[in-house]
C-alpha cells in the first residue's frame, strides 16, 4: 500500500477543486474501514464544485463525493464480516452511534446541528473524490461476487458502474416501500427523467408496479424503456403545461378504468411526504 494518495479538495470557500496528496492512514481506528473508491457519481452539484461556488454547509478543507462503490483495503480488529478485498457499496449518511439524531452526509453536507458538524469534522471529514477514504464499518455493504460474474458463470453480469447508481435509487426506495407499490398497483412519477426521479422509476418497476413516467422531455422519456421490466409495465406521458390536458393524459396512461393511480411521486423530493393518493 502506498504511503500517500491523491484527492480532489477545496481548501477554502470559493476555492477551486485542487488535486492534493494526503498521507495514507497508518492504522484503521476501531469501527472504521479504509476503502479505495472504485467509482463515485457526479451529482447535480458538480458544476458548483468545479466553479468553487458550493453553497451547502461544509467544513474546510473539503473532499467532496457522496456515496461510492469501493474495495476494502484494511479493517480494524473489531470487524467480523468485512474483509480486505471485498467490494462494497458505501452509504453517505452517517449517524451518530450514541445519538441517532446526529446525522450528516459525507462529502456533501456536514449537518444541521453543532453535534453533526463536530462529528463530520473530527471523525469523517472526507468524501470519495479520492483514492482512499476512511468510513464507518456500518456504512459498508458487501456486494456479493456473483453480482459481477457473467451469466454463464451463474452470476448477474453487473458492472461496478451499475452498483454506483444505488445512491440515486435508494433515495426513493424507502418511500416507495412505504407507499406499497407492487403487482397490481400503479404509480405516477413526475418528473421522471432526472437521476433521482429516474431511480424512482427503476425502483418502482423492480417492486412490480406499473409506472407512468411524466416529463416535458420526450427524448429522455424514451430512454426509460431500456430499464428492466419497462416494456411490460412502463407508460410515458409528455407534459405540455396545459393542466387539464396533462391530467387527462396521466389518467389515460394509468389503469384505464378512470380510477387513476395508487400513488404519486414528484418534486421536491422522493420522500414519503410527497406521496399523494390519486385513486
Amino acid at each position: 500500500m502506498s504511503k500517500s494518495y491523491k484527492a480532489l479538495s477545496h481548501a477554502s470557500p470559493n476555492s477551486l477543486l485542487t488535486l492534493t496528496e494526503l498521507p495514507t492512514p497508518s492504522s484503521v481506528p476501531l469501527g472504521s474501514t479504509l476503502i479505495r473508491p472504485l467509482l463515485t457519481n457526479f451529482a447535480s452539484y458538480a458544476r458548483c464544485l468545479v466553479d468553487g461556488k458550493y453553497v451547502r454547509p461544509i467544513g474546510f478543507p473539503f473532499i467532496p463525493g457522496h456515496s461510492c462503490v469501493a474495495r476494502i483495503e484494511a479493517v480494524p480488529s473489531d470487524a467480523t464480516k468485512i474483509n480486505p478485498g471485498n467490494i462494497v457499496w458505501v452509504d453517505s449518511l452517517i449517524v451518530g452511534r450514541d445519538d441517532p439524531d446526529v446525522k450528516f452526509l459525507i462529502g456533501f453536507w456536514n449537518g444541521a446541528t453543532p453535534e453533526s458538524r463536530k462529528l463530520s469534522a473530527d471523525a469523517w471529514p472526507n468524501g470519495f473524490f479520492a483514492e482512499r477514504a476512511v468510513v464507518p464499518i456500518e456504512n459498508c455493504f458487501v456486494l456479493p461476487p456473483m453480482l459481477f460474474r457473467s451469466r454463464n458463470e451463474g452470476g448477474l453480469d453487473y458492472q461496478v458502474r451499475d452498483m454506483a447508481a444505488l445512491s440515486f435509487i435508494l433515495v426513493c426506495f424507502a418511500g416507495l416501500v412505504e407507499a406499497g407499490p407492487g403487482p397490481g398497483k400503479t404509480i405516477i412519477v413526475a418528473p421522471a427523467t432526472g437521476k433521482f426521479s429516474g431511480g424512482a422509476v427503476l425502483a418502482a418497476l423492480a417492486l412490480g408496479a406499473k409506472v407512468v413516467a411524466a416529463s416535458r422531455n420526450e427524448a429522455k422519456l424514451s430512454t426509460l424503456f431500456a430499464l428492466p421490466y419497462a416494456t411490460e409495465r412502463l407508460s410515458t406521458v409528455q407534459m405540455t403545461g396545459d393542466i387539464d390536458a396533462d391530467a387527462a393524459a396521466l389518467l389515460k396512461a394509468t389503469a384505464g378504468d378512470g380510477k387513476g393511480a395508487h400513488a404519486f411521486y414528484g418534486r421536491p423530493s422522493c420522500s414519503s411526504s410527497q406521496r399523494t393518493s390519486l385513486s
